[in-house]
């Protein structure tokens, strides 16, 4: 894995070493360099979706930025075509409205897109392919309860039509959906408190290590959960966003080992920014966007260590990722 000092454009240089660095305005940090296939990162920002579509970790002119919804609405990231790429849509009160065109705009039913109605407005919004078909479907949480259009026509025709229902986890556990064992059906799981609980036998019931679920420490209260394909080996693989530092399980093992041990960790986005994971498409051809803002430093800073944000933010980057004290899911 390759060590990365990206400065941003424009910035001043000091000699650091056998190279010159920018030092003067942003500065991302990529420690272990990123997976030549898998998934890739991005985050979506008041209106606005921005994906590093090179997986770079980095933002670069390589990189996707799109507009599409309100500031308040939830992102949503599936396949809804099943053409291989991951495409973009919102959750607003109950309904979904998908790019299901993919061309990052919104174009109404007419023009080829989508908008239905699955859940309340209340209902956390989930997204996995329940049926291994390839296309990704929908799914809410409610409390503790899932309802999945696990017959992926987009509407709720219960557990009698197709659907399902499963009980899993405690009502305040942040929800996460991948395929933890390859077989290519998306499962659920939950995010507590710094633990990690996949319904590994994708079964839609917490059945233990022994019953054969799985159960580890990845991260610590605070944190937030993302999932994806990090290493392009089939299985879905985890990681944490911390402020706008990300911690990714990118040897699989369901540990942090650190860069040396095969992990990724770097700096992208804000720390208030919502992280969203997607196979992107490279970008079409035509003007170059703007680079994706990362902190609020000042230019007038002329060293990368002038500041205490700066020292607190590699106070970050290099502590060990805290396991706290296993649960039992309730």
């Amino acid at each position: 894995f390759d060590d990365l000092l990206i400065g941003a454009p424009g910035a001043n240089r000091i000699s650091l070493g056998e190279a010159d660095f920018p030092s003067a305005g942003a500065t991302y940090l990529v420690f272990g360099g990123p997976s030549p296939s898998g998934d890739m990162i991005g985050v979506h920002r008041g209106d606005t979706f921005y994906q590093d579509a090179n997986n770079s970790f980095s933002s670069n002119i390589g990189d996707a930025i799109f507009r599409f919804g309100n500031s308040s609405d939830v992102p949503l990231v599936g396949d809804w075509n099943n053409d291989g790429f991951d495409e973009i849509g919102i959750w607003r009160n109950g309904l979904w409205y998908l790019d299901l065109n993919g061309n990052n705009t919104w174009d109404g039913i007419g023009g080829g897109d989508t908008v239905f109605s699955f859940g309340n407005s209340t209902d956390t919004p989930i997204v996995g392919d329940w049926n291994g078909d390839g296309t990704d479907d929908v799914g809410v949480k409610r409390g503790k309860d899932y309802y999945l259009d696990a017959n992926g026509n987009r509407i709720w025709n219960g557990t009698g039509g197709g659907d399902v229902i499963y009980h899993f986890g405690n009502p305040t556990d942040t929800p996460v959906v991948g395929d933890w064992d390859g077989n290519g059906h998306d499962k659920i799981g939950v995010y507590r408190n710094g633990t990690f609980y996949l319904d590994q036998n994708g079964n839609g019931v917490w059945n233990d290590i022994g019953g054969g679920d799985s159960r580890f420490g990845y991260g610590m209260a605070g944190d937030r959960p993302v999932v994806g394909d990090w290493n392009g080996d089939g299985v879905d693989d985890v990681g944490i966003m911390r402020g706008n530092a990300w911690y990714l399980d990118q040897n699989g093992n369901r540990a942090w080992n650190g860069t040396i041990g095969g992990d990724a960790l770097f700096v992208y986005g804000n720390s208030t920014d919502t992280p969203i994971i997607g196979r992107w498409k490279a970008p079409a051809p035509g003007p170059v966007p703007s680079s994706l803002p990362l902190s609020s430093r000042t230019s007038g800073e002329s060293s990368a260590g002038s500041s205490s944000s700066d020292q607190q933010m590699l106070d970050t980057l290099f502590s060990q990722l805290a396991v706290p004290v296993k649960k039992v899911l309730g």
